[in-house]
């Protein structure tokens, strides 16, 4: 990788060199001094073995790479904002095909905004977080004649920007000299260091970190199926599996590593409220959420006119002013944010004139207005995002079937709504099960819970029934275990339960006290555990709960003192942290936090002028039945003469420029600076460290060779 340092520090550094042993007065980096860093040889008797690569090496026959014991490797995508590497979609596939585990990294320019450079090399790249690809990686080394704090605040930006649009944390590459002139900033400590240090022994760790995820060793190593000649050298710290990790989780290390690395703040996948933070339903009526990846909530309402709000939160749940997105939304919209397709929040909408429209976020330009997403009539919408990322968007027909549109990956567009079929009075509760399948439950006029399985967005089964004497639309969750429970209010106006596993009867979970609407459901920590709670309205409006203590679930009880006009809304924030949400009888958007340590806090506002959109208005604890004896708000749903027109085969995608629709085409590099320097001994990685005398004469001798090598090396670095 490209070095930039000025060949005089360099000298410098050489003379104290040559006057210390090699392990006693400081590492050394290519004959660069570089002193205060702690010796860390790997934790693991065989670290993994790779490599990183760029358009250097040319053409690489990836199969021989990896039959030659190379584990992983790191190929270069982009260079500030205007170099991609040629040899990029080569290696990207190559790598895979041949089962090497592959990263991508961006050589980092602090002349350039860092954000803006995160968003070129997401482009170029693709869809990062895959299964078994490592996360993104920032070559950090130059620092374009700026000052340190100019430097570090543009990767600061690389690194909110990476983190926001994937979730994913970024890999620092550094080297030691380069680090310590910066200033050793310890605002990086929480980025998993990629440390090149050619010590023949183990690098030198500087500080704010104290281990290391991945050791660049040499830079002129001679592996099979490189033919161009010499090639980066690099060990990791830790197991295959533990490599094959990395990237899919957010960048969460497994803990028996010893390296810490934290991720977005979403629960890892093997914790409890992560299994309630992936199955949970996305939104009622009334309002919608969608969890962002750097941690931040945003919610979506509308006016009692039809104005689409959005307000969003940030670390100490404060919230910003609604804000109106569009006009025209009718209740009953559903966002979703995508996962590996493409990284940003989407809100798909009902409107006013009949029509479905959907808006969405894109980096640099906001939120958009609605985009026509066909259909007609339909409402109660319902989203899922699928394990790959993309998602899938689920309605109510006219015609009382259930339809959906999905995102066609063959076709890289949206399917266009078709039906799935069913006579149903309620919108669908979608759940993603923890092998990956998904699951629908809806409830039919008749008050019948039907569910359908699928293994893709269209593999879904036919409906199968299970319980009768339901009013409401199903509520579903998951324990932490995995198995599901079904929350939905009956025909008694109990709020009842039904597990799939365990029968075909549901129960009331408090049968002294009824509710109306619609319930919800999502995890909650309480005493400790992340058990599923349930929220509700009691027959005055006022939001009550109830949550699982090991056997049971308790009571319901008043979340504060609370009349909501709405349904409220209970929800999982990526902190584990759980709240509910709610529309007062004034149109005031309400939330409540849970303190895991103190309980429900007071409600606070975040926002007038919301509709409640319920068809159940509290008045002095009255409450409007419809004739069907169904206490519902889906209310009587029209049922349509079998005759609803749809855009069935719509390919829309958008009426604009599609949002990161794809990378950038296969530009040129137009003078891509050099990132190799091909001119260092292959040392060791053995963990031995024996001082001799004469070390230090050595070492000096050695540098001067390798400085005559990187000017001539530098003169051929190009500008971008």
């Amino acid at each position: 990788m490209q070095r930039s340092n000025p060949l005089w520090r360099a000298w410098v550094a050489a003379l104290a060199m040559a006057s210390a042993a090699a392990c006693g007065g400081g590492n050394s980096y290519g004959g660069i001094g570089f002193s205060g860093g702690t010796p860390v040889c790997a934790k693991s008797s065989t670290p993994l073995q790779g490599i990183d690569v760029a358009k250097f090496q040319g053409a690489i026959d990836w199969n021989q790479v990896h039959g030659a014991g190379i584990s992983f490797a790191f190929a270069k995508a982009t260079e500030g904002l205007t170099i991609q590497d040629t040899e990029f979609q080569n290696n990207w596939t190559g790598m895979q095909q041949s089962g090497v585990v592959r990263g991508a990294y961006h050589f980092f320019h602090p002349q350039d905004d860092g954000a803006q450079q995160a968003d070129y090399y997401l482009a170029f790249v693709g869809a990062l977080g895959q299964p078994g690809d490592l996360p993104p990686a920032l070559d950090w080394e130059v620092d374009d004649g700026l000052p340190p704090a100019t430097s570090i605040a543009e990767a600061q930006k690389f690194i909110d920007e990476v983190r926001l649009k994937t979730g994913l944390n970024t890999i620092l590459y550094t080297y030691p000299n380069f680090w310590s002139g910066l200033g050793n900033p310890s605002q990086f400590a929480g980025n998993p260091l990629w440390f090149a240090d050619y010590n023949p022994s183990c690098p030198s760790i500087p500080t704010p970190w104290t281990s290391w995820l991945f050791w660049q060793y040499s830079q002129t190593g001679m592996v099979a199926g490189v033919s161009t000649g010499s090639v980066d050298l690099d060990e990791f710290d830790g197991t295959l599996a533990q490599l094959q990790a990395l990237g899919g989780d957010g960048g969460t290390f497994p803990p028996d590593s010893g390296t810490s690395i934290p991720d977005s703040g979403v629960p890892d996948s093997g914790s409890p409220a992560a299994s309630g933070l992936i199955a949970q339903v996305t939104g009622n009526e009334a309002v919608t959420l969608v969890n962002w990846p750097d941690g931040h909530m945003e919610i979506f309402g509308r006016s009692s006119s039809g104005t689409a709000f959005h307000s969003g939160s940030n670390a100490s749940d404060g919230w910003t002013s609604p804000a109106a997105l569009a006009t025209g939304a009718a209740c009953g919209s559903a966002a979703a944010y995508w996962g590996g397709v493409w990284v940003y929040p989407e809100l798909f909408s009902p409107l006013s004139n009949a029509s479905t429209g959907h808006l969405w976020w894109t980096a640099g330009s906001g939120w958009n207005t609605y985009q026509p997403y066909g259909g007609s009539s339909l409402s109660h919408l319902s989203t899922l995002t699928w394990t790959d990322g993309h998602v899938e968007v689920f309605a109510l027909g006219a015609d009382a079937a259930l339809w959906h549109n999905f995102w066609d990956e063959t076709q890289t567009n949206w399917s266009g709504w078709s039906s799935l079929g069913g006579s149903f009075a309620t919108g669908a509760g979608p759940l993603m099960r923890p092998d990956g399948t998904g699951e629908l439950y809806v409830t039919s006029a008749s008050g019948e819970l039907w569910h359908s399985v699928s293994t893709g967005p269209n593999h879904w089964g036919s409906f199968q029934q299970s319980v009768a004497g339901l009013a409401s639309r199903p509520a579903p969750v998951r324990f932490a275990d995995g198995h599901v429970v079904v929350f939905a209010r009956g025909t008694d106006d109990l709020l009842r339960e039904f597990d799939p596993a365990a029968g075909q009867q549901s129960t009331p979970v408090d049968p002294a006290n009824q509710i109306i609407g619609d319930p919800t459901a999502t995890v909650a920590t309480v005493g400790g555990s992340d058990v599923p709670t349930v929220f509700a309205r009691d027959p005055s409006g006022q939001v009550v709960s109830a949550a699982w203590n090991g056997s049971a679930f308790d009571a319901l009880t008043p979340v504060g003192a609370l009349r909501a006009g709405s349904e409220p809304f209970g929800w999982l924030r990526a902190n584990g942290v759980t709240e509910v949400f709610a529309i007062d009888l004034a149109g005031v958007l309400q939330h409540s936090l849970r303190d895991p340590n103190a309980g429900w806090q007071p409600w606070a506002s975040i926002g007038t002028g919301f509709d409640p959109c319920s068809q159940l208005p509290i008045d002095g604890g009255a409450i409007l039945t419809s004739d069907a004896g169904l206490t519902s708000d889906a209310g009587t749903i029209p049922i349509g003469d079998g005759g609803m027109t749809t855009d069935a085969g719509l390919r829309h995608d958008g009426g604009a420029a599609d949002p990161d629709g794809g990378a950038p085409g296969g530009q040129g590099d137009g003078g891509q600076t050099c990132d190799r320097v091909a001119c260092r001994p292959l040392p060791s990685p053995s963990c031995g460290c024996t001082a001799s005398p004469g070390n230090g004469i050595a070492g000096l001798w050695w540098f001067l060779g390798w400085s005559l090598g990187l000017v001539a090396l530098r003169r051929r670095r190009a500008q971008p």
